[in-house]
């Protein structure tokens, strides 16, 4: 994922958590930095923080937008009613910085940790297993 949000050419919106989000986070699921890292889920969470293939500034979204993410599954949805909120299944994030340039990409600074549900993370999971067994028989 490094890879290819460091591409100045990747075109995105990415809700972007803050330190303190991630610090809150780590708090309430009583985790670690380190066990986040090495956290099988971590990727499913920051995938779901990015949407593909659009870089959509503030005034592009609509109150009431379903906004599909990189992890598939259950869409994030754009509540405008009071400022600009970004809600998930399990959670929602208030916009606190937006529009900031990044390459082709627009990135929100977002005050929460968007948590996908656990069946999006489980769907992501598997998609992921099944990828790696078909480069691993591709690679016999």
């Amino acid at each position: 994922m490094v890879e290819s949000l460091s591409n100045s050419s990747v075109v995105a919106t990415v809700f972007a958590p803050t330190d303190d989000a991630f610090a809150a986070y780590l708090t309430k699921n009583g985790l670690t930095a380190q066990q986040l890292l090495d956290s099988p889920n971590l990727k499913s969470i920051l995938k779901y923080h990015i949407v593909s293939g659009v870089a959509a500034k503030s005034t592009d979204l609509k109150n009431g937008q379903s906004v599909p993410t990189k992890l598939g599954g259950a869409p994030l949805t754009v509540d405008l009613s009071k400022g600009v909120v970004i809600k998930g299944t399990e959670s929602s994030a208030n916009v606190i910085k937006a529009d900031v340039p990044a390459g082709a990409a627009v990135v929100h600074v977002v005050d929460a940790v968007l948590v996908p549900s656990t069946a999006n993370i489980a769907d992501a999971k598997a998609k992921w297993d099944a990828k790696k067994m078909n480069m691993t028989a591709g690679g016999m």
